[in-house]
């Protein structure tokens, strides 16, 4: 990608990686980089847009101090209000200059001998940085579970953080959970 070590490299743009950012900010360290794999920010709030995806927090908990969201529109704000929040942030703490957007870290690795990380950027190289910061949430992977009769099932399936909305679920039976077999 190009030879500049940065002072900082972060893995993701939830909630996770835009807070680091904003306090490395506070910090007057400006030798940072986020990156993204998708093409837009918001990690699960951009990733989840299954129906009446919420979250499970009281949503003017849901934020950061130094910068509220008090006036949600209920006490558990829906998926959509939140990616505006985080796009409200991102926008009032200039953060989208410093986002490399559909830039997923493949691989990461300390390299002793430099006292670097060594980042590989799918598709564009390698990158290093004295600190790396991965900033991804426990959801950021879709996982199918494998059960008893998957193989022969001859509907539709997918995960919600992958949600399908090509699909028609009018007058369709649809599982929400299932525990698989061990």
């Amino acid at each position: 990608m190009n030879n500049k070590i940065l002072d900082v490299a972060i893995l993701g743009s939830g909630f996770g990686g835009l807070g680091m950012a904003t306090r490395l900010k506070d910090k007057g360290i400006e030798n940072f980089q986020i990156f993204e794999k998708s093409a837009e920010l918001g990690g699960v709030w951009r990733d989840n847009i299954y129906p009446g995806a919420a979250c499970d927090t009281e949503a003017h908990l849901y934020c950061f101090s130094y910068f509220p969201n008090l006036r949600v529109s209920r006490m558990y704000a829906g998926q959509q209000e939140l990616l505006d929040y985080l796009n409200r942030f991102a926008d009032h703490f200039h953060l989208r200059e410093k986002i490399q957007f559909s830039s997923e870290i493949i691989h990461a690795a300390w390299n002793n001998a430099e006292q670097l990380w060594d980042l590989q950027i799918k598709d564009k190289g390698l990158i290093k940085a004295k600190v790396f910061v991965p900033a991804w949430g426990q959801l950021n992977k879709a996982v199918i579970p494998q059960f008893k009769g998957l193989e022969n099932f001859k509907g539709q399936y997918f995960h919600s953080a992958e949600w399908d909305t090509a699909v028609d679920l009018k007058g369709k039976k649809v599982v929400r959970e299932v525990v698989p077999l061990v």
